[in-house]
């Protein structure tokens, strides 16, 4: 019972951090393509 709240525990911090590294990696390209756009204008 133990070792299966840990491992939920565990499951829940690593997705948590994946979607966490994923909304910043959107936002950073997202930031990116902007600029791009309006330097291009």
């Amino acid at each position: 019972f133990f070792f299966f709240f840990f491992f939920f525990f565990f499951f829940f911090f690593f997705f948590t951090k994946v979607n966490f590294l994923f909304c910043f990696f959107f936002f950073f390209i997202h930031k990116i393509f902007d600029e791009k756009f309006i330097l291009q204008e």
